[in-house]
C-alpha cells in the first residue's frame, strides 16, 4: 500500500525530485528492520530542502525506493499477496486520490508555512514513537530496577550462636 501511494506521489511530482538525496540507500537498509523509518527520512530532506515539492517528491521517491525491497522479500517469503490484491488496489487508489488532493492544498501553503506544519507533524509523531516504545518496552522500570541493583541492600542482624542458633546463615538448620 505504501509502495503504491509513494509512487503514485512521485510520478505525479517527479520534476522537483532531487537524485542526489535519493542516491543515499543506508535508510533503505534500515526500513528492512526498523518499520517506522519515514519519520527520520523526513526529517533529512527537510534539513536539505526549503522548497515543499522538493521535498514531497524526494521524500516520496526515497519512500518507494525503501517499500519495493520489503514487497520483494514478502513476496519471496511466502505472503500471498494475490490474496490481498483487491484491498492493495483499492488502497492504493484511495492514497493516489488522496495524494492529489494533498498537493491542491499544498500549492496553498507557502514553504515557511508548510516547514512549520512538517516539523509540528514530525514533533508529533516522533513524541507517539518513544510513548509506544516507552509502554511496550516498560523501559523506565528496567532502568530504576538496575538502580536498586546498584543501592546496598539492608541485610538482617547477624545473631551469630545468639539466641537462635538454628536461623543464623552460618550454621546448618537443626
Amino acid at each position: 500500500m505504501q509502495l503504491g501511494s509513494n509512487c503514485g506521489r512521485a510520478a505525479l511530482t517527479w520534476r522537483h525530485i532531487d537524485w542526489k538525496v535519493i542516491a543515499a540507500a543506508f535508510t533503505s537498509f534500515i526500513s528492512l528492520f526498523v518499520g517506522a523509518s519515514g519519520p527520520l527520512v523526513a526529517a533529512f530532506i527537510k534539513q536539505i530542502h526549503r522548497d515543499r515539492f522538493t521535498t514531497i517528491a524526494t521524500f516520496s521517491t526515497a519512500m518507494a525506493l525503501q517499500h519495493a525491497p520489503k514487497a520483494l522479500i514478502f513476496g519471496l517469503t511466502g505472503f500471498m499477496l494475490s490474496d490481498w490484491l483487491v484491498l492493495i488496489v483499492a488502497m492504493i487508489g484511495c492514497g493516489f486520490i488522496g495524494t492529489w488532493l494533498g498537493l491542491r492544498l499544498l500549492k496553498a501553503f507557502s514553504d515557511q508555512r508548510f516547514g512549520r506544519v512538517l516539523n509540528l507533524l514530525l514533533t508529533a509523531l516522533a513524541l507517539r514513537l518513544l510513548w509506544q516504545a516507552a509502554a511496550a518496552g516498560a523501559w523506565w522500570q528496567r532502568i530504576f530496577a538496575g538502580f536498586r541493583r546498584l543501592a546496598p541492600q539492608p541485610q538482617p542482624p547477624d545473631f551469630g550462636r545468639g539466641l537462635w542458633p538454628c536461623m543464623s546463615p552460618h550454621l546448618p538448620g537443626p
